[in-house]
């Protein structure tokens, strides 16, 4: 997190050069060789900002700025399939096995305590008639979190189908 999204900056310089400047020639950058997790403040100063040449930096708002970082971290999380639709008519679904059944998720401590489990994209059981493996995509909702670079993309979901008893009368 960063405690200003946006630092206002006044300028000084000829007319000519100040009508000419458009606010993508001013630029900000910040050394984070040394960055530690937690609360890291930095100084803005003139040292900090690219600007054309000719023009002069009177005054930076804020004068500083607090980025806080957090150190991601790996977790295994468990794969649920993302049922949508019905069996046919006289089927149910008797057991299903995902493989992998755990993926490596990659987050920030915070993130990664609210996270338990990974979907798959959606299976659509309307169209399954028999017992079968059907490939599913891991679904990454938002973007605190990511899958380990070397974690699968797609999982095996292997469902047993068997007939529904008719109910007697």
């Amino acid at each position: 997190s960063v405690s200003a999204d946006r630092a206002e900056i006044q300028i000084s310089g000829s007319r000519r050069l100040l009508l000419q400047l458009k606010s993508d020639q001013i630029g900000l950058s910040l050394n984070m060789e040394n960055i530690k997790s937690g609360k890291n403040t930095f100084s803005l100063t003139r040292g900090n900002l690219s600007i054309p040449p000719g023009l002069d930096v009177i005054k930076i708002k804020p004068n500083e700025l607090t980025i806080e970082m957090q150190e991601k971290k790996p977790k295994s999380v468990l794969v649920e399939p993302q049922w949508i639709g019905d069996l046919p008519e006289g089927k149910k679904l008797l057991s299903h096995k995902v493989l992998p059944d755990r993926i490596v998720v990659i987050g920030t401590t915070p993130v990664l305590k609210e996270i338990t489990n990974i979907k798959t994209e959606p299976i659509d059981l309307s169209v399954i008639t028999r017992t079968g493996t059907v490939e599913a995509d891991i679904v990454i909702a938002g973007t605190s979190v990511r899958l380990s670079p070397d974690a699968p993309r797609k999982v095996k979901v292997t469902l047993e189908i068997g007939q529904n008893k008719k109910k007697k009368k």
